[in-house]
């Protein structure tokens, strides 16, 4: 099931790139100094506390969204047996009819939740591959993103956001793997869960991530954020669970520098594509 609104903005046109910090360097040809730390790139941003933005003086690459882009909306729900693979751009500022928005708080979408998540993505057996664009900029409304699969992979990729919009994402897999890309400005808790699996983060992430045991964690600054519960906290939060898989965080602007799995990663894959089948024949079975 797929809901999408008709009415807003259209994005289709739209190119708009977002900003990476993997590569940084004196604009004035200067050699370049040590990088200042998470806080104090915080604390120098142009663009309000906690998007992360660059200190003055300092350039930082631009990489380009997949264009064209698909429409914006609010909400979109999907429920297969199958593959899903999407680029979806929400705009949290959308109105949507009110008939529309209790019958999806109602049906799939809601589970009976006074609220739907703005993106659900839900298949049996399939892999999840889901690109996110947030264009609305609101800071004080979280978007919600909830990914589930029975033993597919999940590749999670938060592009871009204005205002460093916050986001709760929830993603769980039955046995594949998981990765996550988010964007230099992320600033939250994170919980993590592997039964069989590892848990690793990039190189260039590694520094800026807090590990306070083999499934629960902190990216960023929870001074900066003010993060201090999770009943009141209304900013970036991340949980990840897999019971077979590995599961990896990486920057978003870590996508150019992507290479070929390892051997390892691949003989995993080769594993999940084999159960994915035997599961998929059992389920069409009369």
């Amino acid at each position: 099931m797929t809901i999408t609104a008709k009415d807003g903005p259209s994005t289709s046109d739209s190119k708009a790139p977002f900003n990476s910090s993997a590569e940084i360097e004196q604009t004035d040809g200067s050699p370049a100094q040590a990088p200042p730390s998470y806080a104090e790139t915080l604390g120098n941003s142009t663009s309000g506390p906690g998007t992360g933005a660059p200190p003055a003086g300092l350039a930082i690459p631009e990489v380009p969204l997949p264009t064209p882009l698909p429409r914006a909306t609010n909400y979109h729900a999907e429920k297969t047996n199958r593959e899903i693979k999407g680029v979806y751009v929400l705009d949290t500022a959308m109105q949507i009819p009110p008939a529309i928005l209790a019958n999806m708080s109602s049906g799939f979408f809601g589970l009976g939740k006074k609220e739907p998540e703005n993106l659900n993505l839900y298949t049996s057996y399939g892999p999840i591959e889901a690109d996110l664009i947030l264009v609305s900029g609101e800071q004080q409304k979280r978007v919600t993103v909830l990914l589930e699969t029975g033993g597919g992979k999940v590749d999670f990729k938060l592009l871009s956001r204005i205002n460093a919009q916050p986001v709760k994402v929830k993603a769980k897999s039955g046995y594949g793997n998981m990765t996550v890309y988010l964007p230099r400005d992320f600033n939250g808790p994170l919980k993590y869960k592997s039964g069989w699996g590892t848990v690793t983060f990039s190189e260039g992430m590694r520094p800026f991530v807090h590990q306070f045991s083999g499934n629960m964690g902190y990216l960023g600054d929870w001074n900066v954020a003010g993060f201090s519960d999770y009943k009141t906290w209304n900013g970036d939060e991340l949980e990840v669970v897999t019971q077979g898989g590995n599961i990896t965080f990486k920057w978003a602007d870590e996508l150019m520098q992507r290479e070929a799995g390892s051997p390892e990663e691949k003989f995993h894959e080769a594993i999940t594509y084999a159960m994915q089948s035997v599961m998929s024949w059992f389920g069409g079975r009369k």
